[in-house]
């Protein structure tokens, strides 16, 4: 439910991997959507530049955010605990097919392109939904305690639905980061022949730092999620792997790049042995209090003895591999890691919780909110 907090409509963050949402302002309301996450280290501005507001004001309609300019309402509103939208209702045929926003952004945001599944990830027990084709995954170029994932937020494919619930996508959805434009292609025919009003589900963010896409993983192999490298140095105390299936033997471990490209060599750390929990972060214990060294590169890994099976979750991202060392399942993890096979380019929901040298605990904060507020004006501290 909305609550109104000094003229902010806010829906709360859950916990730390969930985004709280602002919608409004003590001034004029605007629909540009307004991103900040790491305590503002990291944010998002998204600004349909079509769409100008003069005395039109925002009503609640059904825990909806509503305004009415013109022919058209555009909507905010939550749809489930890890999404929320921007709706457009168009009364009447749209006299463009194009349209543009301006993104504003830091440096080390980075936006990835999540293509349709190869053959060879299906067949491997991926699935990526409908609308996580085309879409955007966005990642910050930091992860692992304050910073989990590293995962910004993820802007799904936009989709139309006429009166008649007809129902299509659109024609195309791109974004660049280098000119820092991103456009929705609409199908003029299809808009042509609709029944209206028609409705664009279009800015559709996840506000969760769990990939877009699962992946089953297999008895007896030891699957190695790239983490980067790390951005401090401290004493490792939990790895965390988000998994779906539950109740599955399993544990994880910590290996570090053997130094020649970008492969794990040498297990650095480990968990006992623990039974997976579903849709849920499996955040677990390490043993052997490892020393992260700061501007190294680590992988985590997970192994598993049933033969039914978790799924992990990743998006497609650049430069991030999964090798695997087909090992049967025992007591000790293998030492060195030897390859068998892998992916490239992708980024798995894992990180690393350790203890910074001389720094306190950190929390982390995301914000999500709509309108022209800098975060500076409503972050939660």
């Amino acid at each position: 439910m909305l609550e109104l907090v000094a003229n902010k409509y806010i829906i709360p963050a859950k916990n730390k991997h969930f985004a709280a949402l602002y919608y409004g302002s003590e001034e004029k309301f605007v629909p540009n959507i307004n991103l900040s996450r790491y305590n503002d280290e990291a944010w998002l501005n998204i600004n349909p530049k079509s769409v100008f507001v003069g005395n039109e004001k925002p009503q609640i309609i059904n825990d909806k955010i509503e305004l009415n300019i013109g022919t058209a309402i555009h909507r905010f509103y939550e749809l489930d605990e890890k999404t929320f939208e921007y709706e457009t209702e168009f009364l009447s045929r749209p006299g463009f097919n194009i349209i543009e926003f301006d993104l504003l952004f830091p440096e080390g945001l980075q936006a990835h392109y999540q293509p349709a599944l190869t053959q060879d990830e299906i067949a491997q027990g991926a699935n990526r939904p409908d609308n996580v084709v085309g879409s955007y995954a966005f990642y910050f170029h930091k992860q692992n305690n304050q910073y989990t994932t590293g995962k910004f937020c993820h802007w799904y494919y936009p989709y139309l639905t006429d009166a008649d619930g007809k129902i299509t996508r659109i024609a195309d959805f791109i974004v660049d980061m280098a000119t820092k434009k991103a456009h929705y292609y609409l199908p003029k025919e299809w808009l042509n022949k609709a029944i209206y009003p028609v409705k664009l589900f279009g800015t559709k963010l996840g506000r969760t730092d769990v990939g877009g896409s699962p992946i089953e993983q297999y008895r007896n192999i030891v699957y190695a999620y790239e983490l980067g490298d790390a951005v401090s140095g401290g004493i490792v105390d939990n790895l965390a792997v988000y998994l779906t299936g539950g109740g599955h033997t399993c544990k994880f471990a910590l290996y570090q790049d053997s130094g020649t490209g970008d492969m794990p060599e040498v297990l650095r750390d480990f968990t006992a042995e623990i039974i997976s929990v579903d849709s849920d972060w499996n955040v677990t214990p390490c043993t052997q209090s490892y020393t992260i060294v700061q501007a190294t590169k680590y992988f985590s890994a997970g192994w598993w003895e049933d033969i039914d099976r978790d799924s992990a979750y990743f998006d497609v991202g650049a430069g991030y591999d999964a090798p695997f060392d087909e090992e049967t399942y025992g007591e000790n993890f293998p030492n060195p890691f030897v390859y068998s096979s892998g992916w490239t380019n992708k980024r798995y929901s894992t990180y690393v919780e350790y203890t910074e040298a001389g720094v306190a605990s950190i929390v982390p904060q995301t914000t999500y909110y709509y309108n022209m507020l800098r975060a500076a004006e409503v972050a939660i501290q």
